[in-house]
């Protein structure tokens, strides 16, 4: 379990999270640094589920409840398969300055789909999430009480089909 001192409430923050080559789990917000712990392992293999964004349809991997859903909006979701450094990623925030060219997942939700940008062309579905203006660009609002998420693979070297089990 992984835990950060500081509450996200209220307007846009920047979000990431990641788990290094040696199993360090790290959390920033607003490009700080807020939480770090350890993993016990990486994930090995493509999942066999499809990643959900927004909510997590009773199929928790972790020691939660299913169903988790979120309440908010999110603006942008990107999957890479390599870990950054602090500087990376306190730049990502300050500028936008991109992390890597070599994103495996990054959908923008501008066009109000869950279309993959990325060169690995995982596209997915939306099911509920209602299009709203974003910080850059469109957004996806959630609803907990909503049935609502979208959903992709984000293989590496695969296309998955997306499929939303909210």
């Amino acid at each position: 379990e992984l835990k950060a001192d500081k509450r996200i409430v209220g307007g846009w923050h920047h979000v990431v999270a990641m788990i290094t080559a040696d199993l360090e789990m790290r959390i920033y917000v607003d490009g700080q640094r807020l939480a770090t712990g350890f993993s016990q392992g990486l994930v090995s293999h493509d999942p066999a589920q499809a990643l959900e964004v927004g909510a997590d349809a009773s199929t928790a991997v972790g020691n939660y409840d299913s169903p988790n859903n979120f309440t908010g909006i999110i603006d942008e979701v990107r999957v890479y398969f390599k870990s950054f450094d602090d500087a990376a990623v306190a730049k990502r925030f300050t500028d936008g300055a991109e992390l890597s060219d070599e994103a495996v997942l990054a959908v923008s939700f501008d066009d109000g789909s869950a279309r993959d940008h990325s060169l690995s062309r995982n596209n997915g579905t939306v099911e509920g999430g209602e299009p709203v203006e974003g910080k850059v660009g469109k957004a996806l609002k959630f609803t907990a009480s909503a049935s609502a998420s979208t959903s992709t693979k984000a293989a590496g070297s695969k296309k998955g089909k997306a499929k939303a089990a909210n």
